[in-house]
């Protein structure tokens, strides 16, 4: 993926200006082509560092935006843009929430807090967390942190906005980076991965062309982080006596090929093409071997067998194109986005089972689903005076989901598979989505800042479902976002928005649950949720760079908030999601990234995040209030990382807590599920400028994951207790040893 420079490499203060002021186009150039070092010379670095001692410092803090220059990166091991990230306080969690947003509303003006020269990576699929590891150190001049509404800035945060501005220089000759992992667990299991990336240019024409293969499943997916895992399961009569013991041995493979391609074309020193693709393939194949006793009433063994279960998540097919043209317009600036992608995922279950020597079938599942979506976006920015600015614009988008579903079960017990009947198994759903907005930044005389929104947005949802066939919604979305600078540390936030929630719809079909060996309903009457959520914000970045912290207070009213519930199909009655009610939630949120040279750990930084937060919504099993399906009363996270520059070595860890049992609800069960705890960790050697040695360990702590189930004899508004379950589970210790570096 490319981009260009788009503003000045000074570090001084300069007056505001408009975000339609024609200096801000620069003559572009390709970042990805520079070939200068990250760092210089052993002396060179040596000189560096003393200069910063005893801490690396910010360049600069201009109105609000802090400013870290090549200078701040000299002698650590750093080969791209995730590396000189890391090093920065503060953006450690943001790197942690990357990847995850492929389910985003649209584009819209909100997204991830990453930019690349002032703009957001325009993917969905193929986003920014895929950017990053492609970005060479040594074609990044400068790294900003832009806290508060900024001209020429059309995206919108609710806190920091980390700004990647990339070298000037497309004369310099192509580049590129790399990385090759070997990668294995405590089982025996062993993979090899890694990815490459080029860029250059023909004149005015830049291009990036990309390859990737991954053989562990991201990061941000932390139930999917295993390879081998183990389950001790016992089920329980309601007295308390053993009814079915289950040790379970699950195996994954997992294996994605992604390849990326990016052109820029410069038509003139301030009007830029751009266009981006990616065509990725995913499998997943999972295994699980489940030993099965039964015991009778008085506790003798009436009952075993061994069953297998395959399942396939792939092969997934996804293909991305998107493009956008940037000019100025009429004494403005004109954004133009379009967007295409498709994914198509098959899904195959098979059971059998073994008794007694003998094996025979028990089930068959097989999905085929398909989703589209294509989005237009044009935006118009201009500016009323130097303190003032607007954008106007709108987006179309079109989506669609249309999903096959197969099933078959041994009805009769007779060793054969007969088809069942599932309602909807052939869905389709439709939606177009239009929306209008307005939005403005002012920046009055001192050190405030207000950015302010009202977005109008309407759809029409159909299905081919005989229960629901489609309705029509509108919403308007306003949002208000005030900010205050105290000098170039504190900072207060007020934020005020309605949201609405993305729908998806696949809650809209028919779907097989996995665990529970079970068709469950759709909804295609689900609507969206809307939130009205208001936040207040103290940020205090402490002197000489040594940190940041930050407090937040939240509160959300919730209307249409969606959970599982009863719903009448015809004369059955299912579970599915659905629609709850008025709802609420509040809590604060603590986040600190604190570098510890104050203990005698030179160039060590602590990153923490604690949130304690209190929901409530009416059950609509029980009619009782219960906190949200997802919330933990509290969770935390610690990050540590310390580089010993004099060694050219840095290591650390990543701790997090997702807290208590969360209470979760289904027509048929209600569960206590414990996220348990994670720990990872890492070191890394620096071998050469342009090369570095990395291993890693995942999974580290991974025997708390768990459930406490109660099942019901016919369903829990009946309330009658069939059975308890309990579960305890154990994943594989993971470690990747990779090679990176540029070339």
């Amino acid at each position: 993926m490319d981009f260009s420079a788009e503003c000045s490499a000074e570090r001084k203060p300069v007056p505001r200006r408009s975000a339609w002021s024609a200096d801000r186009w620069l003559k572009p150039s390709l970042w990805a082509a520079s070939l200068l070092p990250v760092v210089g010379n052993p002396a060179q670095a040596q000189e560096t560092s003393e200069l910063f001692a005893p801490r690396q410092q910010a360049d600069a803090v201009v109105s609000g935006t802090i400013v870290y220059g090549q200078e701040h990166f000299v002698g650590y091991s750093v080969q791209n843009a995730q590396d000189m990230l890391r090093l920065v306080p503060g953006v450690a969690s943001i790197l942690a929430s990357l990847g995850g947003n492929s389910e985003k509303r649209g584009i819209g003006s909100g997204g991830d807090q990453i930019l690349v020269n002032g703009r957001r990576f325009p993917g969905k699929s193929n986003d920014i967390s895929k950017v990053l590891a492609r970005l060479r150190a040594d074609s990044i001049e400068r790294i900003e942190l832009i806290r508060g509404a900024h001209e020429g800035i059309d995206i919108r945060s609710d806190g920091l906005v980390v700004n990647i501005v990339m070298r000037e220089g497309a004369s310099l000759g192509g580049g590129g980076t790399f990385e090759i992992a070997g990668r294995g667990n405590d089982k025996g299991s062993f993979t090899a991965d890694g990815l490459a990336s080029y860029s250059s240019s023909i004149g005015a024409l830049g291009y990036t062309l990309g390859i990737e293969r991954a053989t562990w499943s991201p990061s941000q997916t932390n139930n999917a982080r295993w390879t081998n895992r183990h389950r001790d399961e016992v089920y329980y009569r309601p007295d308390g006596q053993i009814q079915e013991l289950r040790p379970q041995n699950w195996s994954r493979e997992f294996d994605r090929w992604a390849f990326t391609a990016g052109l820029t074309y410069d038509v003139s020193s301030s009007v830029r093409v751009q266009l981006n693709g990616l065509y990725q393939t995913q499998d997943a194949t999972e295994l699980n071997l489940m030993d099965l006793t039964r015991f009778n009433a008085a506790g003798d063994i009436v009952d075993q067998y061994l069953d297998l279960q395959g399942q396939r998540k792939g092969l997934e097919n996804t293909w991305e194109v998107s493009g956008e043209l940037t000019s100025p317009l009429w004494g403005g600036d004109l954004t133009a986005l379009v967007l295409a992608n498709s994914d198509k995922r098959p899904s195959l279950d098979d059971r059998e089972r073994t008794i007694d020597g003998a094996t025979r079938p028990i089930s068959r599942t097989l999905i085929t689903a398909r989703q589209d979506e294509y989005i237009a976006r044009v935006q118009y920015s201009f500016g009323l005076d130097t303190n003032l600015s607007l954008s106007i614009g709108s987006e179309v988008s079109y989506n669609r989901l249309q999903q096959d579903l197969v099933s078959e079960l041994d009805l009769d017990d007779n060793g054969q598979l007969e088809r069942i009947n599932v309602p909807a198994a052939n869905a389709l759903v439709e939606e177009d989505r239009g929306e209008v907005f307005f939005e403005t930044r002012w920046f009055p005389p001192g050190s405030l800042s207000v950015y302010g929104a009202l977005n109008y947005e309407w759809s029409t949802l159909s299905t081919n479902s005989p229960f629901n066939p489609g309705r029509s919604l509108q919403y308007l979305k306003p949002r208000l976002d005030i900010r205050r600078q105290f000098g170039s540390q504190g900072q207060f936030r007020f934020l005020v928005e309605r949201q609405i929630s993305q729908l998806d719809f696949d809650n809209f079909v028919p779907s097989y649950n996995v665990l529970d060996d079970r068709i469950d309903a759709g909804n295609p009457g689900l609507l969206p949720e809307q939130v009205w959520r208001f936040e207040t914000v103290y940020e205090h970045r402490l002197a000489a760079d040594a940190g940041v912290i930050e407090g937040k207070l939240f509160y959300e009213s919730i209307a249409n908030a969606i959970d599982f519930i009863p719903l009448q199909q015809g004369a059955t009655l299912v579970s599915a999601q659905g629609n709850l009610g008025d709802a609420w939630r509040y809590g604060f949120e603590m986040n600190a990234s604190v570098r510890l040279g104050m203990i005698g750990l030179r160039d060590a930084m602590l990153t923490t995040n604690a949130k304690i937060q209190d929901s409530q919504v009416t059950d609509p099993f029980t009619l009782q209030p219960r906190r949200f399906r997802e919330d933990a009363k509290f969770e935390y996270s610690i990050r540590f990382r310390h580089d010993v520059r004099s060694l050219d070595l840095s290591y650390g860890f990543d701790y997090e807590n997702r807290g208590r049992p969360r209470d979760q609800s289904n027509l048929f069960s209600r569960d206590l599920v414990r996220g348990g705890e994670t720990l990872s960790a890492f070191a890394e050697k620096r071998l050469s400028p342009r090369l570095s040695l990395r291993a890693e360990a995942q999974n580290l702590h991974t025997g708390n994951q768990g459930r406490d189930r109660i099942f019901f004899t016919t369903n829990q508004i009946d309330g009658e207790i069939r059975r308890l379950g309990s579960y305890r589970e154990t994943r594989d210790l993971r470690y990747a040893i990779s090679l990176k570096g540029n070339f």
